[in-house]
């Protein structure tokens, strides 16, 4: 449960971040390509934990941060 809860918070914190950057006046020039490209990463880190499931604890921050 506790993994869970951190996980999703993770999430929820690096939703918020994006949210904000994109709610402001002038939205920095990396927002763009990571809005553009910001499913590769997560996709690969799905592989990658697919077919390697011990890596799942250690990349499970990883993918639900840049899911955010």
């Amino acid at each position: 449960m506790a993994k869970t809860f951190f996980l999703t918070a993770l999430l929820v914190i690096s939703a918020m971040v994006t949210w904000q950057k994109m709610g402001s006046e002038s939205p920095p020039a990396w927002i763009g390509g990571a809005l553009k490209f910001g499913w590769i990463v997560p996709c690969g880190i799905a592989l990658v934990i697919g077919f390697k499931p011990l890596l799942a604890g250690m990349l499970s921050p990883v993918y639900a941060v840049t899911k955010g």
